[in-house]
């Protein structure tokens, strides 16, 4: 009995300091703000927020909204291809990236969609086309049916939005309850990285300070707690008012998708009236960083020409 116990005891004791190793402090926002901001960031109050954003080029303006856990970087390829012909705006998400989380962790689309409101009147901007992707194509088309005649042209990028059950490992050990307690503190960066693989189609095309960005943002003050509280969070289903928007809609999606199915694509194509759909089959989901030339080709022959 006792050499059980000493056992048993030793087994606890090895995972307790397996676990202490892993814990992981936040890393302070002046340490990421020289690294992932520059002379083009901007930031402005909306509400408690200080919020980073990128405003370049001119012309007809175009938002465009990242997804769980991203950055308005995951733009930086369709800001360089499409910034000589529209004025792009892209920002960090309350709940990621150097914007960091609200007070209340309240991500419900609803309050990023009345986040997104104030933000734009904030910057004069009234009408706009607009790109999401995931997370932030579901904040998007939501933003549509709430404010009907400020959207003039809308992509869809691997949206969400239709109610499914996750079948990726980074998403479904998000619905651990200890996962959900231990995961602000502990996050090990293999297994961050793991996720961004299965995000996209071929994870060789990750380069190392991709890996090292989606990371080192997650670690700021806050947004580990964001990041569990949105994959977890119940969203309203609202797919059966998709019927209502009466603008163009490209919706982009990767054949390789692991985290949204590509099913869903079609999903949106059957209720959404003036829409149409480009597969990209060796791309995951994330097209728009994965390959952005051909995706911001599309995307810019889509708002010229519908």
């Amino acid at each position: 009995m006792k050499k059980f116990l000493f056992v048993l005891l030793s087994i606890i004791v090895i995972f307790i300091l397996i676990l202490a190793s892993q814990v992981k402090d936040d890393i302070p926002k002046d340490v990421l703000m020289k690294k992932y901001s520059d002379n083009l960031s901007k930031f402005i109050k909306v509400g408690e927020l200080e919020v980073h954003y990128k405003d370049e080029g001119s012309g007809t303006p175009l938002l465009l909204l990242h997804g769980v856990g991203s950055s308005l970087h995951t733009w930086d390829g369709w800001t360089k291809n499409l910034k000589d012909t529209y004025r792009v705006i892209r920002l960090d998400l309350p709940g990621t990236g150097l914007t960091g989380p609200n007070s209340e962790h309240n991500y419900a689309i609803k309050t990023y969609v009345n986040f997104l409101k104030d933000f734009l009147d904030k910057i004069n901007v009234k009408t706009f086309h607009v790109a999401g992707n995931s997370l932030g194509g579901q904040i998007a088309w939501q933003f549509c049916l709430t404010y009907p005649d400020r959207i003039t042209k809308m992509i869809l990028i691997d949206s969400g939005g239709f109610p499914f059950e996750h079948k990726n490992f980074a998403l479904k050990i998000t619905k651990n309850p200890i996962v959900k307690i231990l995961g602000e503190y502990i996050t090990p960066k293999s297994l961050a990285d793991d996720g961004l693989k299965e995000a996209y189609g071929d994870p060789l095309l990750i380069k190392p300070e991709i890996f090292d960005r989606y990371y080192e943002l997650l670690l700021r003050k806050g947004n580990r707690k964001a990041y569990l509280t949105m994959t977890n969070f119940k969203f309203e289903d609202r797919t059966q008012e998709l019927i209502n928007i009466n603008i163009p809609v490209l919706i982009m999606w990767g054949g390789r998708d692991k985290w949204i199915p590509v099913d869903y694509a079609y999903k949106f194509h059957i209720e959404i009236k003036d829409s149409r759909v480009i597969l990209y089959g060796n791309l995951g989901h994330i097209p728009m960083e994965e390959s952005p030339e051909k995706t911001a080709k599309d995307a810019k022959e889509f708002f010229q020409n519908g």
